[in-house]
């Protein structure tokens, strides 16, 4: 028949906790590594507590003001479990299962699970599942789940989920979401979805969903998808239809995008009728049009 014990405080003398056995149901504490162990009245160190996770190396308890803490936290079953780096964090199941590089967080079911890089953030469920790379950023379901490149950043459920290239940007749901170039920048529900152009720039709903070309721009706000396939080209959508008051210019040297009353070296349609009434011939006009 199964029986219930009830822990309490008292003080083992010099005995090891490896070599004290007790009594059946005693709960006592390991000051050499700060496990807790239970007793079986008979084995000689009784039964670590706990376990199924990675490594927590904890202060001496004595440590309080200047507590150095754990080197690194494993919590949940498998979480850290092989290869854990110093300074890293593992809470989930299976969390930073397997060689999460030092400095690294993995917060939620399968997070970071298998390779996790050095100073990444994976916070969510299956985020950056397997090699993230150093520096990177996923958050959000599935978010960078597959081969995320470094410094990338993926916020979202499923941005980035696979391929992201390095130093590539994906915010929203789906955004970036299959092999997104490094570089680019999706930000936007399903912007970029798919095969995004190196440094690329897509905003807005649906903005470059596919295929969108290198150095391209799309600015979105029409709800539908709009995708460029042209290098180096801009696309925006809409554009508002209403009476000219400037003219739209473009420095090619800049890239600055200008406005002006006039373009110059060119002449208005109202300008070029003033000088016609005013020339007595053509020759006339000639002359006026040529001290322009």
């Amino acid at each position: 028949m199964s029986a219930t014990y009830k822990a309490y405080a008292d003080r083992m003398g010099a005995t090891a906790a490896t070599d004290y056995i007790g009594r059946p149901g005693d709960i006592f504490w390991d000051q050499a590594n700060g496990a807790l162990r239970v007793s079986d009245g008979a084995t000689a160190g009784g039964t670590l507590i706990g376990g199924g996770g990675g490594a927590t190396t904890w202060a001496a308890i004595t440590d309080i003001n200047n507590a150095a803490g754990p080197t690194l936290i494993a919590v949940g079953n498998l979480a850290g479990n092989t290869s854990q780096g110093a300074g890293s964090i593992a809470i989930g199941s299976s969390a930073g299962n397997s060689s999460q590089n030092i400095e690294s967080v993995a917060i939620g079911v399968d997070a970071g699970k298998t390779s996790q890089g050095e100073q990444s953030v994976a916070i969510g469920a299956y985020t950056a599942i397997t090699s993230q790379g150093n520096s990177a950023v996923a958050i959000g379901d599935r978010a960078g789940a597959t081969s995320q490149g470094a410094d990338s950043v993926a916020v979202g459920s499923n941005a980035g989920e696979t391929s992201q290239g390095g130093d590539a940007v994906a915010i929203g749901q789906n955004a970036g979401k299959t092999t997104q170039s490094g570089y680019a920048v999706a930000i936007g529900n399903n912007a970029g979805t798919t095969s995004q152009g190196a440094a690329a720039i897509a905003i807005g709903q649906l903005a470059g969903q596919t295929s969108q070309a290198a150095n391209s721009i799309v600015l979105n706000a029409t709800g539908a998808a709009v995708n460029n396939t042209t290098a180096s080209s801009l696309v925006i959508t809409p554009i508002r239809s209403a009476a000219m008051t400037t003219i739209l210019g473009y420095d090619a040297g800049t890239g600055e995008v200008t406005h002006n009353a006039a373009i110059p070296g060119y002449i208005s349609l109202a300008d070029l009728k003033t000088e016609v009434a005013a020339s007595a011939d053509f020759a006339a006009f000639k002359v006026r049009i040529a001290a322009l």
